[in-house]
């Protein structure tokens, strides 16, 4: 579902015509939701971000200064502020479930602490375990039987 949100945010800085990705990599680091943060503050020039510190440095500056340029519409913002607030909770919900599973491993106990040893297989093929050895039906005679019929009729041999 965070997934999701990302693509939103993404059509959102696209509709806005906001060039983000010639100058950042992934919206979801720490330079893209500074700057998504700045763009939902107010801030529309890319020198008064703090964020375009930690851009890209292969990107000329004023490449990066034309990308911020665009259409601030206020139906396009409130898209952009909806998905990064969905992206957030999905991004707080899964930080929850890590950590109740990292408790919850906690009171497994551990298989290097404990030494039990391993029970000997009792079966030795997945045929005998499931009864479906072709020898072991009518005692193999049914099996002798069709491969004794197969090159006489080769079509029931498929």
């Amino acid at each position: 579902m965070a997934s999701e949100h990302i693509l939103h945010m993404q059509k959102s800085l696209s509709q806005m015509n906001l060039q983000i990705h010639h100058v950042l990599s992934d919206l979801t680091g720490a330079s893209g939701q500074a700057i998504l943060d700045a763009i939902l503050a107010g801030e529309r020039k890319s020198c008064s971000t703090g964020a375009t510190l930690q851009l890209s440095r292969e990107e000329p500056p004023r490449k990066s200064s034309q990308s911020f340029g665009g259409d601030y519409r206020p139906e396009h913002v409130f898209t952009l502020k909806q998905s990064l607030d969905g992206y957030r909770y999905y991004q707080k919900l899964i930080a929850e479930l890590d950590r109740e599973i990292q408790r919850l491993m906690q009171t497994l106990p551990s298989a290097v602490e404990t030494e039990q040893e391993i029970p000997q297989r009792t079966k030795h093929s997945a045929f005998q375990r499931q009864g479906n050895d072709p020898a072991s039906i009518f005692g193999g005679q049914l099996y002798r039987i069709a491969a004794s019929i197969s090159p006489i009729f080769p079509e029931s041999a498929r």
